[in-house]
């Protein structure tokens, strides 16, 4: 049994890091889409199998199912219906933080013209 578990380990880090790579998204983006910390991501890529809730947000977000990620069984890869929707959320999300630097930014402009 314990050889099962070390070869569902080595093919979910390969398959992990095969969707990492082509998300083409950077690590740090990826991370913050997936809900985990970059050292997690690094872990999976090692070798560690996450946790139930993580399998689920990581199948969710690569448009995979868990029997894949884990055991390389069903239709597998990613559907390709779902890749445009990660893109879009991606996109969707680095708006947000741009809109946001813009305002913080407004703000800080209209503070100075005020001293000025």
């Amino acid at each position: 049994m314990p050889q099962d578990k070390k070869l569902t380990n080595v093919n979910f880090s390969n398959r992990f890091r095969d969707l990492v790579e082509r998300s083409g998204m950077t690590q740090k983006e990826l991370a913050q889409s997936l809900g985990v910390s970059e050292g997690a991501m690094v872990n999976y890529k090692r070798g560690r199998i996450p946790k139930a809730e993580e399998l689920v947000r990581i199948s969710s977000f690569f448009g995979v199912s868990v029997d894949w990620l884990l055991l390389g069984k069903d239709d597998g890869g990613v559907k390709e219906d779902q890749s445009w929707r990660n893109r879009a959320l991606t996109a969707e999300q680095k708006l947000d933080a741009l809109k946001a630097a813009m305002e913080g930014w407004q703000l800080a402009m209209e503070r100075w013209i005020k001293k000025i």
